[in-house]
């Protein structure tokens, strides 16, 4: 964890920030672990930019309709300091 970042303070800012979707969108095929699918189905129903998984059938698929599929580590390097 990046010093000076207080985790339960980021974790708060995460709950508060986030979108909860309906579930309307439907799709399949697109991990090679048909349960990974939903994820992406969120991700595109609340118009993501960023999946952030250490899922490594995720993983695989990199991007998806513009929204990159990154773990943790990438995630916080590219949010900056």
């Amino acid at each position: 964890m990046r010093r000076g970042l207080d985790p339960a303070l980021w974790f708060e800012d995460l709950v508060v920030l986030a979108e909860l979707v309906p579930g309307t969108v439907q799709m399949s095929g697109m991990s090679k672990d048909p349960d990974d699918d939903k994820y992406l189905a969120a991700a595109v129903a609340g118009r993501a930019s960023f999946v952030v998984t250490g899922d490594p059938h995720l993983m695989t698929v990199g991007q998806y309709e513009g929204i990159r599929i990154v773990n943790p580590r990438a995630f916080l390097d590219l949010r900056g300091p």
